[in-house]
């Protein structure tokens, strides 16, 4: 099915909830605009006629910060809303076998056991938007993740985008790693040796490690390495991978949010629905290009 035709489709399928949920947008982003008018009236106010106002500005000021707050966090809980509302029937119509998880039981120490943010300490903070499981042999977990450090006042991030994990039919003793050249990363490979491999576009693109150089030569056979260039090539994505025990990790860095709606923009248009469908067949052609639902 072309995304094309699930747009058209999926809008004639859910009218009714697209109509509710087209409702709740536009009075939240009613209500928002208007708070944030009148907080800003409210702030042209202190300024210019603070000293009649006296001690009632110390009451109008915390008003302002509350009025803000609550425009934002209202537009937050349209989007969530949103996002819980359709997501599964976009997931259901890719792959039968998807099955969305309470974003609240993503195991952190997944991020710990793929090697590929390491980065990460355990005092981070990890906020998961989405995690969806593919039920089937290979026990496939696609999660939207954000971490986030603090430093003095603020946050920095230190991770945004999707990991994947999946189980794989072959237990290595070992740890193989592919690095994406483009990414800034610490990574401390002391005790790994370099993999030469023999495509000098892929060697152009990653830098490949292991401690072991029989089972990484076996993690990147030709096919492999064809698929790794394909989805370089087709989706320009920076990812990095690690076959670790009998699981292979895959971390997709991007800062574009899944299945995220704009609040300006209405959701009843085909064209949403085909970029949400693009988003998740792009996810779902990388767990098959690394033949993620057979066993080899």
């Amino acid at each position: 099915m072309s995304s094309e035709v699930f747009g058209k489709e999926f809008i004639l399928k859910f009218e009714s909830h697209l109509n509710l949920l087209e409702s709740k947008r536009k009075l939240t982003l009613s209500w928002s605009i208007t708070t944030i008018i009148y907080c800003i009236l409210l702030f042209f106010v202190i300024k210019y006629f603070n000293e009649f106002l006296g001690y009632v500005t110390f009451a109008i000021i915390p008003c302002i910060g509350f009025g803000i707050a609550w425009a934002f966090w209202s537009v937050q809980v349209w989007r969530k809303e949103f996002k819980q509302a359709i997501i599964s029937f976009i997931t259901k119509a890719i792959d039968p076998n998807f099955i969305l998880k309470d974003r609240l039981n993503f195991d952190v120490g997944e991020i710990k056991d793929s090697f590929l943010i390491p980065e990460f300490d355990r005092y981070d903070i990890v906020n998961c938007k989405l995690c969806m499981v593919l039920r089937n042999q290979n026990n496939i977990a696609i999660s939207e993740i954000k971490i986030l450090r603090k430093s003095g006042r603020s946050h920095k991030q230190i991770f945004s985008g999707f990991l994947i994990s999946a189980s794989y039919p072959v237990r290595f003793t070992g740890k193989t790693f592919a690095y994406h050249k483009r990414l800034y990363r610490q990574n401390n490979t002391s005790e790994l040796q370099k993999v030469i491999l023999e495509s000098p576009r892929l060697m152009e693109k990653f830098d490949f490690w292991t401690t072991n150089q029989v089972e990484a030569r076996m993690c990147f056979q030709t096919d492999i390495m064809a698929n790794l260039l394909d989805l370089c090539e087709k989706y320009k994505t920076e990812f990095d991978l690690s076959f670790i025990d009998n699981r292979i990790y895959i971390a997709i860095h991007s800062n574009k949010a899944l299945f995220e709606p704009n609040i300006f923009r209405t959701i009843q248009n085909p064209k949403i629905y085909q970029e949400f469908y693009d988003e998740v067949t792009t996810l779902n052609e990388i767990i098959t290009k690394f033949k993620l639902h057979q066993n080899l």
